[in-house]
């Protein structure tokens, strides 16, 4: 899967693979919805629109390319990937995506439901490349964060989340 950006960062063309996982039902293909938009309308979070925007810059002023490590999970799935951006003519860039390896993972018993609702309306920090949230001083995974929380994956869903980078993840990104 693949994007191309302009040297302004917006999305000027994207791989036939956006629009092979769409069931048609007379929606229109994804990749339309995408295509003239800004790269980051699509990033949540001004650290992390902070650390990419540097990771894209260092690769069209060094001319060379450069590759990330994150993640893309959903509940119970794990999603490996890497980034892989190749600078072209006239400022543009190719952004590869690739996914290293997947897990399946077991997420613990949905039986925390009283101290959900107030918990839901809390601001939740995650860390949107390896996907971590934090509590207290450290970043924990998902099923870690639910059980010390005693949040149901459910009640959980419906959070507000912060995005942002942990400690590791920002090392790495600004490299």
């Amino acid at each position: 899967m693949f994007i191309i950006l302009n040297r302004k960062d917006v999305i000027i063309t994207v791989g036939d693979s956006w629009d092979y996982e769409l069931i048609t039902g007379g929606q229109e293909p994804l990749s339309r919805g995408i295509i003239d938009k800004h790269l980051f309308s699509f990033i949540q979070g001004d650290v992390t629109k902070i650390s990419v925007n540097a990771v894209l810059t260092r690769a069209r002023s060094l001319k060379n390319k450069l590759s990330r490590s994150y993640r893309c999970d959903e509940l119970g799935v794990r999603r490996y990937c890497e980034m892989r951006i190749t600078p072209l003519k006239d400022g543009k860039l190719k952004i590869d995506h690739f996914i290293l390896r997947v897990e399946s993972r077991v997420l613990p018993i949905d039986s925390y439901t009283y101290n959900s609702v107030n918990e839901r309306e809390k601001k939740t920090r995650r860390c949107s490349m390896c996907c971590k949230y934090k509590y207290e001083n450290t970043w924990l995974e998902i099923e870690d964060y639910l059980i010390i929380k005693r949040l149901s994956s459910e009640d959980f869903l419906f959070g507000n989340v912060d995005y942002d980078l942990c400690p590791k993840c920002k090392t790495n990104y600004s490299l």
